[in-house]
């Protein structure tokens, strides 16, 4: 029991320190061979529990013992001994390092204890080393080139039998002996230097020249190594190839490549030497200069990065085929230089081959051919061009040789003849004439033409022909003809073919159209000189019968609502025609709404047309317009179908055009003759009302319209004073500040308003008339003042024209005139008047002999003169008042005149210099719409609006006029005059306001009151020299 515990103890003990090793490890009985202990990893390649097993069973997979067992190495007398020995299983084909002892055993015994190192990894580089040993030796041996080694003091250690074949020398000529000797002396301290740099372990390859046993020197190219023995370096090893041959040919090529260079650099193509990479290695001048690049900063780069990317991608393509095909290639390539100009290389590619035959680049050469290709390119254009212009040129062309026969055509000519290309190709020209010109172009008379011209090289010709098409028509043509003559004498005839049939139509037609229009052009003469409506239509006839060749004619004339017939020609009975505007019936109905001409070829299927008195067929209505206004319609008639072309209503419209204008004409001058009688007429006009009914007589009966206005300016308004042609005559009167009514419009802008349509126009005024359409509105005035407006309506839309305007505007100065004549009678009237008045008031006045009552008469005689109220005031030597004289003021105003009185130095600021320039005459007119009167009179800042202004003031006296009472006065405005003694001296201060006329003061309406100043400013000065007497 002990025992067993013992044991246990033990193969405890060898688990903790074995079961951990990747090595096998196991004990067995020396005597019974049976397995005592197993470590982990013998378990794991030997598989399982094998303790108690036999150990021949378990390892070798044998029966009995093994031969080779080694128990008797550690047994026995060689007991506490190690043997180390290896084993190789051939079963795993693993080497093992097996290492035995005995040790010893509970039971006081010992035991075979193992421990089997795997080292199978070590035996195969053993073996791998020794096969390369054996390699090295034999490639050392066989090497055509000398293999050396040398120790650190430089003797020869080793050499390879080459040395014998290159040198003659025996190697054990030299091993022991310096190396040195056998180099050339000028290359000694070369040798010398590359020695220690190798054994400085920076070895270099050096060309050495070495002495033969015949005398000669050898080049070896020398290749070294450091020689490490236990990590130190102890010599060189080294490699020496003769490259005797190699190096003369080597200079031998250096001396025809520096020929070849000097060639390529002189020649100017592009040439270069590319890897198979695509890299350039080798470039030439012209290269660098097309690339603008020195070499160094070429070579080694690809095309991607030297050309513009397409030039590169024509060069890479090209590229790819060498190397792909292996073959020499040709191209042409193109690119645009940095100046935007086109680039054309003809290239040549040759694969450039090594000695095994492999592709080791490619050599390419480009040549520029721009000139060339451009030269070419314009031929090859010019070419195709001339190709062209035969191929598809309107004109037939045909050639023909020495024998008259036709040796090409072209479609045009095959169009002209009729034939195809192939009937003419081949044919005597002249088959194709007709038998009459046949006749000039006879054999004999060829030769004769031929000998005539026979020095000449080339001969031109021109001449007409008629020939006939294969349907058997014929055509007239016109040939323009080159002969030339070649080295051998051999003519050829270039010619190019038109037809000129339609040219020739179209030339006979143009003819007669000039004809008519020119005997048309006779006829606008006689109409614009036509005395009467009759005449015009009597020659419009003549010209449409006679000169045109109409059978059937008509003139048709609009008259309010319908198209009357008024003269006809050519028909056999007598007929009455008046057709209504706006129904659908009658050919000349349609032209004249539409304004065009129209064409009927067959008026048995036009539903419009109206049956006459003869078998019409054919019918063609051309309307006679002033601008977009109808005037009537000529229209012309046939009793063939289709009887009218283009060119009758070309001459027609004509025709109409010269109708309308003698037409027009002659009404303007009836119109302004009668207008001239009007204005006569008016002139004796005596009063407003009698202008207006004259006036409205003269747009209805004169210039034709129905709806006719006469409006006045009133105030600030635009007064409607007559009407006619209305139901009713409405009460309108029309702010000439607002923007309604078309009239107001012409009278703010003083030019004439036409409105087309007036649903269109927002500053219409609808008075109640219904159906109004359109309206015209021309201002009364004279010079830029605006007296009223003359205004005309129509139901219809756009019924007026530049005509109508025209007219109307010479009536307006006609009424213009005539109510400035009655205003100004009115005016010398009211003038004459106050002057009675003036006289009388100065007598008056004079008679007066106290001074405040002489002075309230000049102010009630200034009131009568139109201002409705008037202040005097008198004044001391600082110009402050000291006393009021008023006329029309209540006593409310006077007190607040009182109370609100400006001081002295602010009227001699208003009477000052600064205010000269608002004098009229003796007075100061204040302007309120004047922003510079605002801003120093008023004291209001200039960048408050008119129309807030007024809320920045205190009037003195607030005005009493309505707004309807203004014309051009505003309440606002001041009116004022200094009361001057004949010394000069400002004794009063005379001040108007609220004209009965609302209007602005002018020079001649101030200039009667001037007169009364002088009366005011003696009498206050006799006042205060009568105040001076009473005082002393």
């Amino acid at each position: 029991m002990e025992k067993n515990e013992n044991v246990a103890h033990v193969q405890e003990r060898l688990h903790a320190l074995f079961d951990g090793l990747e090595d096998l490890v196991y004990v067995a009985d020396p005597e019974t061979y049976e397995i005592l202990f197993v470590n982990d990893k013998f378990k794991e390649v030997l598989g399982g529990e094998v303790v108690g097993r036999k150990c021949y069973e378990v390892i070798h997979g044998a029966k009995s013992p093994c031969e080779f067992c080694t128990n008797k190495y550690i047994f026995g007398e060689n007991l506490g001994k190690t043997h180390i020995w290896e084993y190789h299983c051939k079963k795993r084909n693993q080497w093992y390092k097996c290492i035995d002892k005995a040790i010893s055993w509970p039971g006081n015994k010992y035991v075979r204890f193992e421990i089997a190192i795997d080292v199978t990894a070590h035996k195969r580089m053993e073996k791998a080393l020794t096969e390369s040993e054996k390699r090295y030796r034999t490639l050392v041996e066989a090497a055509p080139d000398v293999i050396y080694s040398i120790s650190s003091d430089g003797r020869i250690v080793s050499l390879n039998p080459a040395f014998e074949k290159i040198t003659g020398w025996k190697c054990e000529d030299w091993i022991g002996k310096p190396f040195s000797e056998l180099i050339h002396p000028e290359d000694f301290e070369k040798a010398v230097d590359s020695f220690q740099k190798t054994l400085a372990g920076k070895p270099e390859v050096a060309e050495l020249r070495v002495r033969s046993k015949s005398g000669d020197y050898l080049v070896g190219e020398f290749i070294s190594v450091p020689l490490i023995e236990d990590g130190k370096i102890v010599g060189e090893l080294g490699i020496a190839r003769d490259v005797t041959s190699r190096k003369a040919y080597e200079d031998n090529l250096q001396r025809i490549t520096t020929t070849l260079h000097t060639l390529v650099q002189a020649i100017p193509d592009i040439v270069y030497f590319k890897d198979t990479e695509r890299r350039n290695l080798i470039v030439n001048s012209a290269f660098e200069k097309f690339v603008g690049l020195k070499k160094e900063d070429i070579i080694g780069k690809r095309d991607e990065e030297l050309f513009p990317p397409d030039l590169a991608a024509q060069c890479r393509k090209s590229d790819e085929e060498v190397f792909n095909k292996g073959v020499a290639v040709r191209v042409e390539e193109q690119t645009v230089d940095k100046k935007g100009h086109r680039r054309f290389f003809d290239t040549i590619k040759v694969p450039i081959r090594d000695r095994n035959g492999n592709i080791a680049g490619l050599i390419g050469v480009s040549r520029d051919i721009t000139k060339h290709k451009l030269i070419e390119e314009k031929l090859t254009e010019r070419e195709e061009l001339f190709r062209s212009i035969v191929e598809n040129s309107h004109d037939g062309i045909a050639i023909i040789n020495g024998n008259y026969k036709i040796t090409y055509a072209n479609d045009e000519l095959s169009n002209i003849l009729g034939y195809p290309k192939e009937e003419i190709v081949g044919q005597d020209f002249r088959r194709f004439l007709t038998e009459e010109y046949k006749a000039y172009f006879t054999k004999k008379k060829l030769c004769m033409e031929m000998k005539r011209h026979k020095n000449e090289e080339k001969v031109l010709s021109k001449c007409r022909l008629k020939i006939v098409r294969k349907n058997a028509t014929e055509r007239e043509i016109e040939v323009r003809a080159v002969t030339l003559k070649d080295a051998h004498g051999r003519t050829r005839t270039i010619a190019q073919v038109l037809d000129i049939t339609e040219r020739v139509r179209l030339e006979e037609g143009r003819k007669l159209f000039e004809k008519r229009l020119s005997e048309l052009n006779i006829y606008a003469k006689r109409l614009n000189n036509a005395k009467s409506i009759k005449e015009i239509y009597r020659l419009a006839l003549d010209a449409m019968e006679k000169t045109l060749g109409f059978g059937y004619a008509s003139i048709l004339m609009v008259e309010e609502d319908f198209l009357k017939m008024v003269a006809y020609r050519g028909y056999s009975k007598v007929f009455f025609l008046k057709l209504p505007l706006n129904g659908n019936k009658g050919v000349t109905v349609k032209a004249a709404k539409t304004g065009k001409s129209i064409i009927v070829p067959d008026v048995r299927k036009e539903k419009a047309y109206v049956r006459g008195g003869e078998e019409i067929l054919s019918e063609l209505a051309t309307p006679m317009k002033m601008g977009t206004k109808v005037l009537g319609v000529l229209n012309v008639e046939s009793t063939k179908p289709a009887a009218f072309k283009e060119e009758d209503r070309k001459l027609l419209e004509i025709l109409a055009s010269h109708v309308a204008i003698a037409i027009s004409n002659l009404k303007r001058r009836e119109k302004l003759s009668a207008l001239n009688a009007y204005g006569r007429s008016l002139n004796r006009a005596r009063n407003v009302d009698e202008v207006c009914t004259k006036t409205l007589d003269a747009m209805q009966r004169i210039l034709g319209f129905k709806n006719v206005d006469f409006f006045l300016v009133v105030g600030k308004k635009l007064k409607l004073i007559r009407t006619r042609g209305l139901s009713f005559t409405p009460k309108l009167e029309l702010p000439l500040d607002g923007d309604k009514g078309i009239t107001v419009m012409a009278a703010k802008t003083g030019e004439a308003v036409y409105v087309p349509d007036v649903r269109k126009e927002k500053a219409y005024v609808d008075a109640g008339i219904k159906n109004i359409i359109s309206e015209l509105a021309v201002p009364i005035k004279i010079g830029n003042r605006v007296l009223g407006v003359l205004n005309v309506e129509s139901e219809k839309p756009a019924a007026f024209d530049e005509e109508d305007k025209r007219l109307l505007e010479i009536l307006a100065s006609h009424v213009a005139i005539a109510l400035s004549n009655i205003e100004r009678r009115e005016s010398l009237e009211k003038l004459s008047e106050k002057l009675g008045h003036l006289m009388r008031s100065s007598t008056k006045i004079m008679t007066i002999k106290d001074a405040r009552k002489r002075l309230k008469e000049i102010a009630k005689a200034i009131q009568r003169f139109g201002w409705r109220r008037v202040v005097i005031g008198r004044v001391d030597e600082n110009l402050e008042r000291r006393e009021l004289i008023t006329a029309g003021l209540t006593k409310e105003e006077i007190k607040l005149l009182k109370e609100r009185r400006a001081p002295g130095h602010v009227w001699k600021e208003r009477l000052g210099p600064k205010f000269e320039k608002y004098k009229i005459g003796e007075f100061f007119y204040i302007p309120w719409r004047d922003p510079w009167i605002r801003e120093h009179f008023f004291h209001i800042p200039p960048e408050i609006p008119l129309e807030e202004a007024e809320k920045h003031i205190v009037t003195a006296v607030p005005s009493r006029l309505s707004e309807e009472d203004m014309v051009d006065w505003h309440p606002q405005d001041m009116l004022y005059a200094p009361l001057r003694t004949p010394e000069g001296k400002i004794v009063g201060i005379l001040s108007m306001d609220d004209p009965v006329d609302g209007r602005k003061p002018t020079r001649e309406s101030l200039m009667p009151l001037e007169l009364f100043l002088h009366q005011a400013a003696i009498t206050i000065e006799n006042a205060e020299l009568m105040e001076s007497l009473e005082k002393a």
